[in-house]
């Protein structure tokens, strides 16, 4: 890979959220990198798929509806996914959030900038992090058996850093159904970005490093994007309309 930390953007529109989505191949880091992201920014990480999880785990009313849909082997709406991540953000949504897994396809980015209402999505930010790596990444995962939290590198009989269950490898994880998905999600990432371009701020980062490296690419992206950085009710920046395309590089290291 080059140097490049992060590639094109389109300047920033709104000024007035910290409302961030992550885009990414599975494998490539969301998880990590929204985590670190967030802390910085001072606001929530959401994991979509927590959410789910955390709805069938407490047995609400959305959790109940999103179990019996899993058990029958059918896909879970997305109505019901978005209405999951809601509960799950809280009344924190208005302060803003990094929000990983979630949208996946064009649909999804519709459902949620609406339901973002005034400014929608605020930052968009796409993991590139190329195939061959994500498969051999994945290959090696293992995650929690209960609440599905990823521990990259965890050695056999290892325990979940979050709620101490059993560690233990995807039974999905082989290089060929790894690669099937990979398939499916490039084919949505494709339209789902160009959609973004047409409707907020997107930005590339290069996801091929260490994780530190990334961190530190992802932080120059954002602040390269000032709205990111500045409160819901802050009026420090004008929320017009008009678009700027320029191409923003930065060293690695």
């Amino acid at each position: 890979m080059g140097t490049s930390g992060f590639g094109f953007v389109r300047t920033a529109r709104r000024g007035t959220a910290r409302r961030i989505i992550v885009l990414g191949r599975q494998g490539s880091g969301k998880g990590t990198q929204c985590d670190a992201l967030a802390r910085r920014l001072a606001v929530r990480h959401v994991s979509a798929g927590d959410a789910l999880r955390r709805a069938v785990r407490t047995g609400s009313p959305i959790g109940s509806a999103v179990e019996a849909i899993m058990e029958a082997g059918e896909l879970v709406d997305d109505n019901l996914v978005l209405e999951a991540i809601w509960d799950h953000i809280g009344d924190e949504a208005p302060s803003g959030f990094v929000l990983d897994g979630f949208p996946r396809t064009v649909e999804q980015a519709k459902l949620l900038d609406d339901r973002l209402g005034t400014g929608g999505i605020d930052l968009a930010i796409r993991l590139a992090v190329p195939v061959e790596e994500v498969v051999s990444r994945l290959s090696r995962r293992r995650v929690c058996t209960v609440c599905g939290l990823d521990h990259p590198g965890a050695e056999p009989g290892a325990t979940c850093d979050r709620c101490g269950n059993q560690v233990a490898p995807r039974a999905d994880d082989n290089p060929t159904a790894i690669r099937a998905r990979l398939a499916l999600y490039d084919r949505n990432e494709t339209a789902l970005t160009s959609w973004l371009s047409r409707h907020t701020d997107l930005i590339s980062v290069d996801g091929d490093s260490t994780p530190e490296a990334v961190a530190g690419r992802m932080w120059a992206a954002v602040k390269s994007h000032p709205s990111a950085l500045v409160p819901v009710n802050s009026h420090a920046h004008a929320t017009g309309s008009r678009f700027a395309d320029v191409a923003v590089g930065l060293s690695a290291g």
